[in-house]
């Protein structure tokens, strides 16, 4: 419980067209416990997730300030997919860059092993004909619909600033990337380069 000032809100789903698109945790953290829970993921791949999930998203968050952040929201249950489209709404469109998108590495081998969860599918679901997905690698699309249990931020500041910002964050996140920018609205609401 607390209180917030109304004036210094960053909301989920306010992105400003040519904005940057940051991610300051890896994917897969999802894929990894459920390989885990059959006993097919390895020690060091657990470890990283487990790394991941107990790392606090408020040193990312305390980094943001003073920084032209338009809008920032949490990767979680819905994959990293469904909370952009969430940020995205109706209004403007994001371009991905796949290559850029950080990931544990073990978990796009589990993804090719069909170690997936229910939750991913049901985001695959949610997904469906929003953006060109299928064209991606198999263990891309799933990572990219896995959900995260204490995923990181994906946040949505000043192209200008980015990168001024992503090197504050990857002082104590040093996994964290630049993966895309907002686009004005195309057909596809998620467009990947």
């Amino acid at each position: 419980m607390g209180f917030a000032d109304k004036k210094n809100i960053i909301r989920n789903n306010t992105p400003c067209i040519g904005h940057s698109l940051i991610l300051t945790k890896p994917l897969g953290v999802g894929l990894v416990m459920a390989a885990d829970r059959v006993d097919e993921a390895n020690a060091a791949a657990v470890q990283s997730a487990i790394d991941s999930m107990r790392r606090l998203n408020r040193y990312a968050a305390e980094k943001m300030r003073g920084f032209a952040v338009s809008a920032c929201t949490d990767v979680t249950g819905f994959g990293f997919l469904c909370h952009l489209l969430e940020m995205c709404g109706e209004s403007v469109s994001a371009e991905i860059w796949p290559e850029e998108v950080p990931y544990i590495p073990d978990a796009a081998e589990y993804a090719g092993a069909f170690l997936i969860t229910a939750s991913g599918l049901r985001n695959r679901n949610f997904f469906s004909d929003s953006g060109a997905v299928k064209d991606l690698p198999f263990a891309s699309q799933e990572l990219f619909f896995d959900p995260q249990t204490s995923g990181g931020l994906l946040i949505c500041v000043d192209s200008g600033q980015a990168p001024a910002l992503l090197a504050r964050i990857q002082e104590d996140d040093p996994l964290a990337r630049m993966i895309g920018r907002i686009l004005p609205r195309q057909t596809d609401r998620i467009v990947f380069r």
